[in-house]
Order: structure tokens, then sequence, then C-alpha cells
């Protein structure tokens, strides 16, 4: 049992390095998403004005417009997961290889890492442009960071899905919105919360329900990843 583990350990590695050098290589999904994300920021940032809201407005129009930037940003790069194996024509060569469930969670990985690493990138430059009074930074960070696995569990999905076909990018958007939108409204209540400083008991309540659609949508998908790889 433990060689088992081991080795699909090891497999799941080699397909989030794999993906990595590809990445690495070209800077695709990462340019991608960090150009529409600071591209947005600083025409929010230089368009819209906050200071004169009330306190509690100006929290929830900063937290919105935050997910509504993650959102967007990630839509742009995230298909390409599996889009560049069917440009590549490496498809057959990665059934052949490896069972789908190493391939989706070897993807699944390399989704979060990179979605956290553009948020790492986007978020101070988010503080810094439009200044949100944020009272619970822990729980602040534990919202992004769990918003992010959650989008990435069912992108990586869907980024599947619409690999084959030809009008992949606003084909990817339109399946993810609904899919993701209890996790956005979720995330964004999360935020608000956290800018705040409601009581800790509500924003516990959404970080509960986020990490609950993450491990629901990440065991979803890997249930349904062996029937949408193999057609």
């Amino acid at each position: 049992m433990g060689t088992s583990v081991s080795r699909w350990a090891a497999e799941v590695s080699a397909m989030f390095v794999k993906d990595a050098r590809t990445e690495f290589r070209s800077l695709a999904a990462i340019n991608a998403i960090l150009l529409f994300a600071l591209t947005t920021l600083m025409t929010v940032s230089l368009s819209l004005t906050t200071q004169g809201l009330p306190s509690g407005m100006r929290a929830h129009l900063l937290s919105a417009l935050l997910w509504i930037i993650l959102f967007f940003s990630a839509m742009s790069g995230l298909p390409r997961v599996f889009v560049k194996e069917e440009d590549a024509r490496t498809v057959m060569a990665l059934r052949l290889s490896a069972q789908p469930e190493v391939i989706f969670v070897g993807k699944l990985l390399f989704n979060v890492a990179l979605l956290l690493a553009v948020s790492a990138l986007v978020t101070p430059l988010y503080l810094l442009l439009l200044q949100p009074n944020i009272r619970d930074w822990g729980r602040f960070f534990l919202v992004l960071m769990l918003g992010m696995g959650g989008l990435a569990g069912a992108a990586t999905l869907l980024s599947a899905v619409v690999a084959k076909t030809g009008n992949r990018g606003s084909l990817f958007a339109g399946l993810a919105f609904p899919v993701l939108l209890p996790l956005l409204v979720c995330a964004i209540n999360g935020s608000f919360s956290a800018m705040t400083g409601t009581a800790p008991e509500e924003i516990r309540s959404y970080l509960v329900v986020l990490a609950a659609y993450l491990v629901a949508t990440v065991t979803a998908s890997l249930m349904l990843f062996g029937s949408v790889w193999e057609e």
C-alpha cells in the first residue's frame, strides 16, 4: 500500500513539474492572467472613487471588485491547462502514460499554484491602489486561499470539457460562471465580513461554506474526469 501511494504521488508530482516547466518556458497563462488583472485593477483604481461612500457600502464594493477581477483573470488563463495538450497533440501520450486521476490531480495542483502565485502579485497592488480597510487580515487571506482553491477545482474539469471545442474562451467562461456563482457570492461576502470586522461566527460560516465547496468540487470533478478524459 505504501509503495503504491508513493508511486501515485510521484506520478502526480511529475505531471505538476511537466506543466510548470511548460508554463515557465512560454509564460502564456501567467501573462494572460496578470495582463487582465493588472489592466483591470489600474483602470478601476484610476476611474473609481470610493472615499466618499459609507464604510459598509465601500467595503462591499471593494470586495466585489476584488473577486470580479480574480474571476475574469482566471478565466483568461486556466483553460490552457488542457488546451495546450490539444494544441501540442500530446493528449494521446498522456492517456497512455498516466491514469486519469493522476492527470487531474497534477493539473489541479498546477492551477492552484498558478492562481495563488497570481494572487500574491495582484493582492498587494489591490491593497495599495484601492486601500480597503481590512480589520481581520487572517480571515481575509483565508477566504482568498479557499476561494482560489475552489475556483481552480471547478475550472480544471471545465477546461478539459472545452479543450476540444473551437470557441474555447467564451464557452469556458459561460460554463464556469453558473458553477462558480455560489463560490463568488460566498467569497465576496466573506471578504466583506473580513473588511468590516463583523462577528467571528459570521466569517467562520463563510469559511466553512468555502471549504465545503472546495471539497465537493474537487471530489465531483475527480469522479467525473475519467469520463470526460476518455471521450
